[in-house]
């Protein structure tokens, strides 16, 4: 998508562009209007508008389409939006255009909905008589819930960029978001890609009216580990949990679900859920790696289910998505232009392997099927940890480990920036520590609030991510060390529900018996320097002509690929963020420039 392309009546984007603001005037909301129209390349009248005493509220509708009847439920009163599907009975109803009206009274203090909820949350009300709006995230934080921290202007919503374009002051990449997605491949915090916008925090309640902007911790990750009783983990009850939500949501799921399954231990316990709670699904694993395949048919044939398996081989692109479904198989294509077009698309506030695979595009017409995925390993296991830490006995190796990699690899960027991009990663650390949290819950937590709910792109709308489930993570965070590096809850709670896989081995147990080349996700995708060097080199060379934090010459450039310094795979990585801050760039640029357009008067 460019300026020059015509305008259109969906946003590019994944996700519902739904931002609430207190303004002083009509004037002032019809200014916000048509710069909101001009950034996401819509017709005016296809951003609506909501206004109350003070408050006023925006939607556009994204490219994807509804899982549900419908991203938005308006009364002349109401208006509630969700940024994600809610995986729930009365939100899946095609029929059911009031659903998300439905949900309201989740956003309470005492209502527990939240907490049996899986997958991210991002829900929005606006009560336009009262004059007051009403947003909650999941208790991760994972959803797309984001507030203006600039002077003088009070709105939230699930866009940056919606935010940011409805500020008045100039919009600036943010330095320190910067940092630490070059050190790590990700964001950290709250902070995003530009200042003014932070992410909401984790299981929060924002509240916004004429004269109050409130942002509580209703039920939080934190708040749930203190209910937690220190005793084993409950499996019987992870199980109620997951099979609980796959039964609620059966109606909706049944005859039309794929799930992709992997010889990991993630998909597995999926499909372990799906197949208790009498889910109608069929099952598929992409390959390469071959071995993922071999794997899951050795499962499906244990229980007389080979039929509903499919292999999907690389190339399929019908099969294929950055967000969970595959090894990408990179196109030749110019990177600069598809590397805006999924920041576009995605929001930017994600990992940016999206530019590995063929540019986005909007989708015609709604569709019936599911996907079920297993992402969110690392919210039931012990991660950072490797052997030779748990023969120690300590998490010291590790805890110094995480910190001295952020700052030692990619010695090609400046120190500055690997400095305090490492400094933000110490800081996760501490404040667990300063929770009470030990070195290994602690290395948990940084996970959680990086990799996790600051990497992982949400998923797409016809998918669940049933493992970001509460009572996962809270029966098995404060396990022993050694029971989290074994994944011993997933692996006893699968084996309970099918107990004929209890002796087929896991992908890691398998792999150590074939070549890494031949089984590492990573290694076997080709580099973009691989795939077209000269195109790499021309896009590299363009995008540290803005002001990034790569900047090597001619020469430096080409001998960093020759020598790939940190190896193959983080030195392609590197380039992918340079391409990634390259498009945050580019955002910010037109963003300024939409806001000189449509001046406050």
């Amino acid at each position: 998508m460019h300026d020059a392309e015509p305008e259109m009546d969906r946003a590019f984007r994944r996700e519902p562009v739904f931002l609430v603001a207190r303004l002083s005037s009509a004037e002032h909301a019809e200014v916000i209007r048509k710069r909101l129209a001009s950034f996401f390349e819509v017709q005016l009248g296809s951003v609506q508008h909501w206004r109350g005493q003070s408050l006023s509220s925006f939607y556009i509708e994204p490219a994807q389409p509804p899982a549900g009847a419908t991203w938005i439920s308006t009364t002349s009163e109401k208006v509630a939006v969700s940024a994600h599907t809610i995986f729930s009975s009365t939100t899946l109803n095609k029929r059911d255009v009031n659903g998300l009206l439905r949900f309201a009274p989740a956003v309470s203090d005492s209502n527990t909905t939240i907490q049996e909820l899986s997958g991210p949350l991002s829900y929005i009300l606006h009560k336009i008589p009262q004059d007051i709006a009403y947003a909650v995230n999941d208790v991760f934080g994972f959803g797309s819930l984001y507030i203006s921290t600039a002077p003088d202007f009070v709105a939230f919503g699930t866009s940056i960029e919606a935010i940011a374009v409805a500020q008045d002051i100039p919009t600036q990449i943010s330095d320190d978001y910067w940092s630490a997605y070059y050190v790590a491949g990700c964001g950290i915090g709250n902070i995003t890609s530009m200042k003014g916008v932070e992410k909401v925090p984790p299981g929060s309640r924002v509240s916004l009216g004429e004269k109050t902007f409130v942002v509580s911790d209703v039920r939080s990750y934190d708040r749930l580990l203190e209910e937690k009783v220190d005793e084993p983990a409950d499996i019987e009850g992870v199980i109620e949990a997951a099979v609980g939500v796959l039964g609620d949501c059966k109606a909706h799921l049944d005859g039309k679900t794929d799930i992709g399954l992997s010889g990991g231990m993630d998909s597995r316990f999926v499909v372990a859920c799906a197949l208790a709670a009498g889910l109608d699904f069929e099952t598929f694993t992409r390959v390469p790696p071959q071995l993922e395949a071999t794997i899951a048919q050795d499962l499906m044939a244990t229980i007389g289910k080979e039929d509903s398996h499919s292999v999907i081989p690389l190339g399929a692109r019908d099969a294929e998505s950055p967000f969970y479904r595959g090894v990408p198989s990179m196109p030749d294509t110019p990177i600069l232009a598809r590397a805006e077009e999924w920041f576009r698309y995605t929001g930017g506030d994600c990992w940016s392997t999206s530019l590995r695979f063929e540019s986005p595009h909007l989708q015609p017409k709604p569709t019936d099927n599911f996907f079920i995925t297993g992402i969110g390993g690392g919210l039931d296991r012990q991660v950072a940890i490797i052997a030779s830490d748990m023969e120690a006995g300590t998490p010291e190796f590790a805890l110094r480990r995480y910190v001295s990699t952020r700052m030692e690899k990619r010695a090609y960027l400046p120190r500055a920036v690997r400095e305090r991009g490492t400094s933000l990663y110490e800081k996760v650390l501490l404040d667990a520590f300063f929770k009470g949290f030990d070195g290994y819950q602690a290395l948990g937590i940084a996970w959680l609030n990086s990799r996790f709910r600051r990497g992982f792109p949400v998923p797409d709308a016809d998918t669940m991510a049933l493992k970001v489930l509460p009572k996962l993570f809270v029966e098995t965070f404060k396990g022993s060390a050694q029971d989290k590096y074994q994944a011993a809850v997933l692996k006893e709670a699968t084996a309970r529900l099918v107990p004929e896989w209890r002796n087929v081995p896991y992908y890691a147990e398998a792999a150590k018996n074939h070549a890494r080349e031949e089984t590492n996700k990573v290694t076997i995708q080709p580099t973009y320097w691989e795939v077209n060097r000269e195109e790499f080199l021309e896009a590299a060379t363009c995008a540290m002509q803005k002001d990034t934090f790569l900047n090597l010459s001619n020469k430096e450039l080409e001998a960093t690929i020759d020598t790939v310094p940190d190896g193959r795979a983080a030195t392609n990585y590197s380039f992918e963020f340079l391409f990634w801050q390259y498009s945050c760039i580019r955002t910010v640029e037109r963003l300024n420039a939409i806001k000189k357009s449509h001046p406050l008067k």
